[in-house]
């Protein structure tokens, strides 16, 4: 009877979108829309098997961004801080008793023998690694106050990680990942510009512009070791390397420093 197996059906969904309440509000792994509890990492089954399609249990929620790292530290943005700051007392540059003292681990990650880096999305506690090399990806854990971290599905969820002093997440298999410092900005060159270019980074991509510049645009990698290369534009052939304190030294001898 086609009317029982579709009410089968409706249960059957609602009970795994209770299993998966606690993975609710993050951004789906194929879209841009919310993780609403129908999958532990996309927004509905469709959207699983083949990204962007949706079916009829697809809520097809806008993900809205979570807040964002706290402007004093490397804490994420909590309630008894406002809107900047993971607490109040962080304005003075320490933390009081409210301080959640949750990492903000959102940004590229690599443990230095991967080729591709490793991203982490980051809502409230909880965070969604994708690495599409790898076979554990995507994973889905929870960031816990003091930086432990433990994955409750995807391939990771054998592992515990500790987030280190050094801002190191310490896994308990050995592996130890270091996150990559973003390009995303205006930099300034020491030679041949006269106004800012800009690189805009989404993942390991960039693009970087410079109307002043016949070679803009250009786009390329910023590969997990810092180096930067480029596949089109007029930069091609040029490589980089980041230093990871605000500077790009170039293979033609140009050095760029960023500014925002």
């Amino acid at each position: 009877d086609l009317k029982l197996q579709f009410l089968y059906f409706i249960v059957l969904h609602e009970k795994k979108a209770k299993q998966n309440n606690s993975f609710k509000m993050s951004k789906c792994v194929s879209c841009n829309f919310q993780v609403t509890g129908v999958t532990p990492t996309h927004c509905c089954h469709a959207c699983s098997l083949k990204a962007g399609s949706h079916g009829m249990m697809c809520k097809k929620v806008a993900y809205v961004p979570p807040p964002a790292k706290c402007h004093g530290c490397n804490f994420l943005v909590g309630p008894a801080g406002g809107p900047t700051h993971c607490c109040q007392a962080c304005h003075k540059g320490s933390h009081g008793p409210r301080c959640q003292k949750v990492p903000f681990l959102s940004g590229n990650w690599t443990d230095g023998t991967v080729p591709t880096p490793s991203s982490i999305t980051q809502c409230g506690n909880q965070i969604t690694v994708v690495n599409t090399t790898q076979p554990w990806s995507p994973s889905v854990g929870t960031v816990h106050s003091g930086g432990k971290v433990d994955f409750q599905s995807g391939g990771l969820s054998a592992l515990v990680g500790a987030v280190n002093a050094a801002g190191e997440i310490q896994f308990t298999n050995g592996v130890k990942w270091t996150v990559i410092p973003p390009l995303h900005g205006a930099w300034a060159a020491d030679q041949g510009a006269s106004n800012l270019t800009q690189i805009t980074q989404v993942g390991p991509n960039i693009t970087v512009t410079n109307p002043g510049q016949p070679w803009s645009p250009s786009t390329g990698i910023h590969h997990p070791n810092n180096t930067i290369t480029f596949s089109t534009g007029g930069l091609v052939g040029i490589t980089g390397t980041f230093n990871g304190a605000g500077a790009i030294a170039f293979s033609n001898g140009c050095t760029w420093t960023k500014t925002a």
